[in-house]
């Protein structure tokens, strides 16, 4: 973990401090595709991404 909450959700945890400190407003249009390959680290290491999912949704 370097610096924040998470070491591979480091933008989630960016966004989050974000909407601490401003707010945010939701929209039900996705605004991006999220793509992982077979070298991509979503993949390589996907037990701790969803370790990090769980300490977010409360799981």
């Amino acid at each position: 973990m370097r610096g924040g909450v998470f070491g591979r959700l480091a933008e989630l945890d960016l966004f989050h401090k974000i909407a601490y400190v401003h707010g945010v407003d939701c929209i039900d249009d996705p605004l991006a595709k999220y793509r992982a390959h077979r070298e991509s680290n979503t993949l390589k290491d996907y037990s701790i991404i969803a370790y990090e999912r769980d300490l977010v949704s409360g799981g």
